[in-house]
């Protein structure tokens, strides 16, 4: 109902990035029947699957609205998250038992600002957002020694994944982590597990090829770096990583990619600001309150996840996975340092794991149930006024 609401009220080029490129790249595809060339539009660098999958939309907006308003390509945008959240509740149902921390953790997941304002943003970030889910509950919910067609099953996600957004590549590392746990479990079929590393190397070039076939951008990470605004740039020094600006976190309610000012020169401080609101400015006394809150809880998440996983000799998948995304992110940030490299839309696979990270970590389910009711009525008031 939030994302319907918010949806319904929100112009397509409210709180996005690059829609007019997204638009002309689905334009180009059913205007001339092939893919672009990079140099064609801003965003035709981009792998092609979700603009093949968002014509039929297009093709309704053209139809009721002659190309001036995109409520069709919107909906698309919001079907999509909605289909996330889906998934993201079913992982939650099968992890955690029936109880007081299996509903907050929904609420926990259903009311993340920049997750909700995504559902209003014409974009391929929406179906990478759900082929990574996907994947991780296939990486979640089936154990490692199961059959093997359920392990390719996971497979072809990521490959869906990197055919509607590079950006998928973070969950490689999960992939890896995967296959070597596999490997312990492969006892009287042992080529399966060599089969399954063929696959996955066969996946890797296929979607590197797919630059030369289509004679893209040479970078496949970023595909329109040699254009980005210089201005973007980071820094790469440890300081960079390894530290966290507290004051900035509270001062500057935002985070902005054009200026150090708030914390974006920190890569945890811009990781943790834009996984939760984005990049966009904050014009309200009341959204300034409201996203100082949804960041004081949101470290006490981090608190506890590190808490639960340092008492914890035994590290689970969960732990795993997180520690693997994060490196991935910061590893992407190192080699392209852009603001952009680790924003809000490279994030939101990681919301699930930290949620039940979360709701396994040592606490009541009175606290548990608070924590999550107040991080939701704060993030609903957030939305509203900002």
């Amino acid at each position: 109902m939030i994302r319907i609401l918010y949806v319904s009220q929100t112009d397509y080029t409210t709180r996005t990035h690059d829609v007019g490129g997204h638009i002309e790249y689905i334009s180009y595809i059913y205007h001339n029947a092939k893919i672009p060339l990079a140099a064609d539009c801003w965003q035709c660098y981009q792998p092609p699957l979700y603009y093949f999958s968002a014509i039929p939309f297009y093709v309704f907006d053209l139809y009721f609205f002659q190309g001036n308003e995109y409520v069709f390509l919107q909906a698309y945008s919001l079907l999509l998250n909605l289909l996330f959240l889906i998934v993201g509740f079913r992982i939650i149902t099968k992890l955690l038992p029936v109880g007081v921390k299996q509903f907050g953790s929904m609420i926990l997941l259903g009311t993340i600002p920049a997750f909700v304002f995504s559902s209003a943003r014409i974009g391929n970030d929406s179906l990478v957002y759900l082929c990574s889910v996907i994947f991780l509950y296939h990486f979640y919910c089936s154990p490692y020694n199961d059959h093997f067609w359920r392990g390719f099953k996971k497979l072809i996600w990521i490959f869906f994944g990197l055919l509607t957004k590079s950006t998928a590549i973070v969950l490689l590392p999960m992939w890896i982590y995967y296959i070597i746990k596999r490997r312990r479990h492969v006892t009287r079929k042992p080529y399966l597990f060599y089969v399954t590393l063929a696959l996955f190397v066969l996946t890797i070039c296929a979607v590197s090829g797919r630059g030369l076939l289509v004679n893209r951008n040479q970078d496949l990470l970023v595909g329109n770096i040699d254009n980005l605004n210089q201005d973007l740039k980071v820094g790469v020094s440890p300081v960079n990583f390894f530290w966290f600006d507290f004051k900035d976190f509270i001062a500057y309610p935002n985070i902005n990619p054009w200026r150090d000012e708030g914390g974006r020169q920190y890569f945890n401080n811009y990781l943790i600001k834009s996984g939760l609101f984005g990049e966009f400015p904050i014009s309200s006394v009341v959204g300034s309150w409201s996203s100082v809150i949804l960041g004081l809880i949101s470290l006490y998440i981090i608190f506890k996840f590190v808490q639960h996983y340092f008492l914890n000799r035994r590290k689970d998948v969960y732990f795993y996975s997180i520690v693997l995304f994060y490196l991935a992110l910061a590893v992407f940030r190192f080699l392209k340092p852009f603001a952009s490299s680790n924003d809000f839309r490279y994030i939101a696979p990681a919301y699930v794991p930290i949620i039940i990270s979360f709701a396994k970590s040592k606490m009541s389910s009175t606290v548990y149930l608070s924590v999550s009711m107040i991080f939701a009525v704060v993030g609903i008031i957030f939305i509203v006024f900002i």
